[in-house]
């Protein structure tokens, strides 16, 4: 997610618009977050067994590590003294 944030923070930069990235704990527990948009985009991707196996080797790892410094990235917009927190969701 931080590549995601970064891109767009790097972007408004250059079109001259105030950003920060900040880290946040989202809550992974599947019901926890309630979405209300979903984008019309078809996404096709298949992780195999091996793949998740890995992922969840990983993060079980890194969840000490997570509860302090957190597990997502948003980018903060400062738009005509105003703020905006972008956030992207993988669904």
């Amino acid at each position: 997610m931080f590549r995601y944030a970064e891109l767009l923070a790097n972007f408004l930069n250059v079109c001259d618009k105030e950003t920060a990235l900040l880290n946040c704990l989202v809550p992974t527990k599947k019901g926890t977050i309630k979405i209300n948009y979903y984008p019309e985009i078809e996404r096709k991707f298949s992780s195999g067994k091996i793949n998740h196996l890995l992922f969840s080797s990983f993060m079980f790892f890194l969840k000490p590590i997570t509860k302090i410094v957190g597990n997502h990235v948003v980018t903060l917009i400062k738009d005509n003294s105003k703020m905006f927190v972008y956030m992207t969701l993988l669904i």
